[in-house]
């Protein structure tokens, strides 16, 4: 067995076709609005929260302030964690597995051959991706870059080995060839 990072591979695999996400802006058109609009939610909810329970209490508690603190802070940098986990991906395509790995985790793999299908989705920021697995096609377009670090499994199965049944490669470098070998490998590729 051959490993590469946190990957191993089945006897005889090889790899066909490997890739990473481009680098993107954090504020797309295609979630800027999502984006501030969770920003600035966040800073009124928490704000008007800390605000009335202060004035109703006589004053702030300074733990209960500071815990309120941190869940805005996640909130608000949440954007951020995404952005960094989806630029850590790396996407591979084997000539018997397609796999996703987050870092040094253990990777996330759909047998080619328990692949229903594949689809090319160009995102409102114009962005295009690679959805591996029909289960995804409903939500094509929301929550794409978290989609992409969060695959989905298949909850009856109970696997523990990476297996998934939906995939998404967040606008891949090399886009075209990973379609093209998709195709060689008999897979019929939509978009």
């Amino acid at each position: 067995m051959k490993t590469n990072a946190a990957v191993d591979f089945k006897q005889d695999e090889t790899i066909q076709w490997e890739s990473k996400a481009e680098k993107f802006p954090l504020l797309t058109p295609g979630v800027r609005f999502s984006i501030l609009l969770k920003w600035i939610l966040t800073v009124v909810i928490f704000g008007g929260f800390l605000t009335g329970y202060g004035i109703s209490n006589g004053g702030v508690n300074p733990w209960f302030c500071g815990v309120c603190i941190i869940i805005a802070l996640l909130i608000i940098l949440s954007p951020f964690m995404e952005r960094r986990n989806v630029l850590q991906c790396r996407y591979m395509i084997t000539d018997q597995r397609i796999l996703l790995s987050i870092g040094n985790k253990t990777p996330y793999y759909i047998d080619l051959a328990k692949l229903d299908s594949c689809k090319v989705i160009t995102d409102r920021s114009g962005e295009k991706s690679l959805i591996f697995g029909s289960c995804l096609f409903e939500s094509k377009e929301k929550q794409l870059r978290w989609q992409t670090s969060h695959p989905k499994t298949d909850l009856q199965a109970n696997s523990t080995d990476g297996s998934v049944i939906g995939l998404i490669f967040y606008h891949p470098e090399k886009l075209d060839a990973a379609v093209s070998l998709l195709k060689l490998l008999g897979k019929k590729v939509e978009g």
